[in-house]
């Protein structure tokens, strides 16, 4: 697989403008010589308002991958999967270890500290779920 990085598009560009954008960058004549296409990661580029893009950093399935990295511009480079992965621990690890805060970061912790064989234990300091959801509806409404 090939990486584009840094492949900027309007932001109302469609699947097939993306197709066509890669075709160009890649300088494939071809649109079948591309297998598939996965989005690993898109951002919008809103410095020249009213004028905003997607910037996007693009996994790209090809056919005659060699060829076009010999002839590749800067933007472009080989694509290595990562995957992140904590070393395996004893179970019988006696260190507790302690989350503070269920949102979306605690909840990860937990369960990448779960996948790696420890026993986080996750704390919520804030309101009961109630509470909370008046709370919450009262700042809609009010400000």
């Amino acid at each position: 697989m090939i990486q584009i990085n840094q492949l900027k598009l309007p932001i109302y560009a469609t699947e097939e403008d993306v197709l066509q954008a890669v075709c160009k960058e890649l300088r494939i004549k071809n649109k079948k010589d591309i297998k598939n296409i996965r989005v690993l990661k898109r951002s919008v580029d809103s410095r020249k308002k009213p004028d905003l893009y997607y910037v996007y950093h693009l996994a790209v399935d090809v056919l005659h991958e060699e060829i076009i990295l010999k002839h590749a511009k800067n933007n472009i480079c080989l694509y290595e999967e990562y995957e992140f992965s904590f070393p395996k621990v004893d179970i019988r690890n006696d260190k507790n270890i302690v989350i503070v805060g269920m949102g979306p970061a605690g909840l990860f912790a937990g369960l990448m500290l779960s996948r790696a064989g420890y026993k986080p234990l996750i704390i919520e300091r804030g309101q009961k779920v109630e509470d909370r959801i008046r709370t919450v509806e009262d700042f809609f409404a009010n400000g």
